[in-house]
Parts: C-alpha cells; sequence; structure tokens
C-alpha cells in the first residue's frame, strides 16, 4: 500500500512538474515575443502611399517631434493592404495585421523654395498584433538605418510620439481618398490608373513653392505652391535603375501635385488635390510633340476627367530634359 501511494504521490507530482515546465516555456515565449520588434519589408514602396511632408528643426518642435532625429528630413508614409482598408472603413481600432512603413530622407533644397527627399536617413515600421504587443496599444515598432540594420535607440520613442494619438488607435495617418475614374485623354488614350497609389513605386516627393518653379522652368501659377509625389511602373522603374535610355515602350509615369499647406512654420505638407500628370511611353513616332519624342501626356482632375488643356505645360517642362528621355527622374 505504501508503494502504491509513493507511486501515485510521484506520479501526481510528475504531472505538476510537467506542467510547471510548460507553464515556464509559455511564460518564456511571450517575453520573448514580447521583445520582438517588426520587420522591415522589402516591397513597401508599392503600398499605398499615404502622403508626405517636409520637416525643418522648427517644424519639428512645433509638432511635437525631436528636432535632433527629425528636423530636416522629408517623409512619406505608406499603408499595406489591412491598414489601408482600415482607413478607408473609418475603423476606430486597426486590425491584426495592420502595418505602415515611414522612410525618412534628408531634407534636400537644390534651389531656394524647393523641398525634396534626399539620401535615406532612416525607416519606421509599426505593426499591429494586439497580443505581441499589448503593453504599446497592440502596436510593435522598430526602426532601420540606410542599410536596413535596427536602431534600437531610436524605438523606444516611437510609441511616446504616438501615444497623443490614443483616440486614432496611436496612428497619425489620415486617408483622403479619390475615386478615380479611368477615363482616358480622347485623343491619344492615355489614361489614370485607377490603383496607381498602391500598385505602382513611389519614386520621390517635392514641396515647390512659386521662386522655385520658376526656378527649375515650371509656370508657377500651375506648379507654385504645391507638393508632388512620383510613381512608375516596373518598365519605368528598371530602365531608371540600368540607366537604359530611351525608356522602353510602355514605360509608365504618374505624378499627383497636391496644394501645399503650410500649418507651421517650416513644414510643409498635401493638402487637397489639384491635379494629376502622366506620361506613358508610345511606340515610336506616336509621341504628342516632336519636342518630347515618343511620349505622351495628359492631366486629370481630382475627379479622374482629363484636363486636356495642361498638356502643353507638360510637354513645354519636359523637353527641357531630352537628355535624359525627357524624364526628370534620374537625370
Amino acid at each position: 500500500m505504501r508503494i502504491r501511494y509513493f507511486h501515485a504521490l510521484l506520479g501526481a507530482s510528475g504531472v505538476a512538474l510537467i506542467i510547471l515546465f510548460i507553464t515556464a516555456l509559455q511564460i518564456s515565449a511571450v517575453a520573448a515575443q514580447s521583445t520582438e520588434t517588426p520587420k522591415l519589408p522589402n516591397d513597401y514602396r508599392f503600398w499605398y502611399h499615404v502622403g508626405s511632408k517636409s520637416i525643418t528643426p522648427a517644424a519639428a518642435t512645433a509638432i511635437g517631434l525631436p528636432a535632433d532625429v527629425f528636423g530636416g528630413t522629408m517623409d512619406a508614409v505608406f499603408a499595406n493592404e489591412v491598414a489601408l482598408n482600415d482607413m478607408r472603413n473609418g475603423a476606430k481600432t486597426f486590425r491584426d495585421g495592420a502595418s505602415f512603413v515611414a522612410p525618412f530622407f534628408k531634407l534636400s533644397n537644390p534651389v531656394p523654395g524647393l523641398d525634396q527627399v534626399g539620401d535615406l536617413a532612416f525607416v519606421a515600421v509599426m505593426e499591429k498584433d494586439s497580443t505581441k504587443w499589448a503593453s504599446t496599444g497592440g502596436w510593435g515598432f522598430s526602426v532601420f538605418g540606410p542599410d536596413k540594420s535596427e536602431i534600437t535607440a531610436l524605438e523606444s520613442s516611437c510609441f511616446t510620439c504616438h501615444e497623443s494619438q490614443k483616440d486614432s488607435d496611436f496612428v497619425f495617418s489620415k486617408i483622403n481618398d479619390r475615386q478615380v475614374l479611368a477615363v482616358p485623354a480622347s485623343d491619344n488614350g492615355v489614361f489614370l490608373p485607377p490603383d496607381y497609389q498602391n500598385k505602382l513605386y513611389w519614386r520621390s516627393a517635392s514641396v515647390i513653392r512659386p521662386e522655385a518653379a520658376t526656378a527649375i522652368g515650371l509656370p508657377a501659377d500651375i506648379f507654385g505652391n504645391t507638393t508632388d509625389s512620383i510613381y512608375m511602373n516596373n518598365a519605368a522603374l528598371n530602365a531608371l535603375g540600368s540607366e537604359t535610355r530611351p525608356f522602353p515602350v510602355g514605360s509608365l509615369f504618374v505624378a499627383d501635385f497636391h496644394k501645399a499647406a503650410f500649418p507651421v512654420e517650416g513644414l510643409g505638407a498635401e493638402g487637397d488635390l489639384a491635379f494629376t500628370a502622366v506620361m506613358l511611353k508610345g511606340d515610336p513616332g506616336t509621341g504628342d510633340d516632336k519636342s518630347t519624342g515618343d511620349w505622351r501626356f495628359e492631366a486629370f482632375g481630382p475627379d479622374g476627367k482629363p484636363l486636356t488643356s495642361l498638356r502643353g505645360a507638360c510637354i513645354s517642362c519636359h523637353a527641357t530634359k531630352a537628355a535624359n528621355d525627357f524624364v526628370f527622374s534620374g537625370s
């Protein structure tokens, strides 16, 4: 009886020890998860581009950002499909899997009044997992340098900054979506791709004040006090990267021009959409004008309808870049 009693105790204790061991492993796994940080997606420049802004040190201080980190930068914010759909649906809380990526570039000012993206400074990533990062509102944060190495010293300040946006689930970004109509130009077939903001590659952004427009040869009455964002398809991207000139037939560039907003001194942000310009490389001899080779141009209003009256401005502007096959990017 005593032997059986001892075996029974040993069996019960063994089970208890196993349970304790499994529990310890589970606790250890949770602890390990809590120290994880989001990975850097390789394809984020094909995600939906929410917006960009230029930030001087004074502007960084005014909007509550550390000037030594964010001063003298220009950002771009991208949302993946989950985050994009939640923004479009007006969700109060983002679903797990939502992610935002924000590269910050050194602010470049090649001419007075022109803010452009320069060299990459760092990339911030924000990803939703309500279990893994429960202590920071369900969001995980990570920061990466130009060489894609993680900059842990900057990560602790991310949530501190985003805490001010608790009422919007710690997200700063807002979406002002447009209903794109695939209405081609009547005479050359150029059209505005309905999904260009989250299918084409985002290349760059700039803030153009009137004096800068004049300095770089743009009509100030059209391009003064605007911001632009440049997108391109894979054909154009590959040609740009390989320095192939002329660009192959089918190369496509799309440029959104927003009215520039200056909410605080030194901050250049996107306001309402003004128009979108599109240039498409056609077959030899099918361009709109001899001065711009085989490129076809069209501008589209916020409603997606053609603004053919602006085509002449596009042609005269791009004619100045003949050495780069009439393309500004990469010139």
